[in-house]
């Protein structure tokens, strides 16, 4: 999602959530003006990780420890690592990323017109209601999350049909927005609660302060649980919700819980050492020194040289040169750990009948 739309989904999950982390990225205007998010991960660290599932897990995690670490008197820092982590909770889940694993035969330059064909319309409507954050009522943020994803494999290929038509594809593509938002308000709300040890109020100045948790986020949250344990065990994960105990927990409990004990959902052992994010949070850089250093063309370049290429491979399509080996590697490893991780996805959460072929080396 490009910069402008996910700055309002950023915006509306920080009002909705509220508390001490919402309240800070509101405050913190540099980023916001900034469009950090975004303008990180595409400008600078070209960063395949944020679609692609199994490592969103992984990067996510990482990236809480270190708001979780950061100092309490460099909030410049802490909102820049909230801008950060957000893109992986946005990007995972938005439709018009997650429907290219059904572009068989399409190319990565063809994927990302269609993927931008959408986004550069989306930017136009970000003030309409559709990013509306939706009423906090008890789900984890990963309950959120994985919801999201699963709500937009549903409407990827009529997505795709609608675009293939030129005939309400927009429509289809916000759909997922409202996951977007909740997920990551549900995310700030949690860390609100790890800080502060008791729940967030919520400054309810769109969508009023968390509702009493309902019976349907509850089940939402043991579903989310008997989802990490079906993807683990390559099983449906209506077969695991018939056969475990029916634990009902709060979205923030639960959330806690999940992250304790490192639940996977099937993406295997992380493997960030190739990930220029990890890079990046071992300069231990201040919020005055992000904002100094981190958009700039020498930042951008220690990158480069540290992953061994700089441009992505649709931007070499598009400039009709060969993409260098250490591209075409970053790729081909994290498209395969999707490739696993999807087989196991599509067991989980799929009826047998609809399980879908294995995606293109573009997905």
């Amino acid at each position: 999602m490009m910069g402008k739309a996910h700055t309002a989904v950023l915006e509306r999950a920080a009002e909705a959530a509220g508390g001490h982390y919402g309240q800070l990225l509101l405050r913190q205007r540099h980023w916001i003006e900034r469009r950090a998010a975004g303008r990180f991960n595409d400008g600078v660290l070209r960063d395949w990780h944020y679609k692609k599932t199994p490592q969103t897990v992984w990067c996510v995690r990482r990236l809480t420890r270190a708001i979780l670490d950061s100092p309490a008197d460099d909030e410049s820092r802490t909102a820049f690592l909230l801008h950060w982590v957000s893109h992986y909770f946005v990007d995972a889940i938005w439709t018009c990323h997650v429907a290219q694993r059904y572009m068989e035969g399409a190319s990565a330059l063809e994927q990302k017109e269609f993927d931008n064909g959408i986004e550069y319309e989306v930017e136009e409507i970000v003030d309409g209601p559709a990013f509306d954050a939706p009423r906090l009522d008890g789900r984890g943020y990963w309950t959120l999350f994985w919801q999201g994803r699963l709500e937009s494999d549903r409407r990827s290929r009529p997505l795709l049909d609608a675009w293939a038509r030129r005939d309400g594809y927009l429509d289809i593509a916000l759909e997922s927005v409202p996951y977007c938002v909740a997920s990551f308000a549900a995310y700030l709300n949690t860390l609100n609660v790890r800080r502060q040890g008791v729940p967030a109020s919520g400054t309810g100045k769109r969508t009023g302060p968390p509702t009493r948790n309902s019976d349907a986020a509850l089940a939402a949250n043991a579903w989310v649980v008997a989802l990490d344990r079906a993807l683990e065990q390559m099983r449906p994960v209506q077969e695991v919700l018939d056969t475990q105990p029916r634990t009902l927990v709060t979205g923030a409990e639960i959330d806690a819980q999940l992250d304790e004990r490192g639940a996977a959902y099937g993406t295997g052992t992380p493997d960030l050492a190739h990930w220029s994010g990890e890079w990046v949070l071992a300069q231990d850089l201040s919020g005055e020194q992000l904002a100094e250093r981190v958009f700039t063309p020498e930042f951008a370049e220690h990158i480069a040289r540290m992953r061994g290429y700089d441009r992505s491979i649709e931007q070499d399509e598009q400039a009709g040169r060969p993409s260098t080996p250490a591209a075409i590697a970053d790729r081909d490893r994290q498209v395969a750990t999707m490739y696993a991780w999807l087989a196991r996805w599509d067991v989980a959460v799929m009826p047998p009948q609809a399980v879908p072929r294995q995606p293109n080396k573009g997905a």
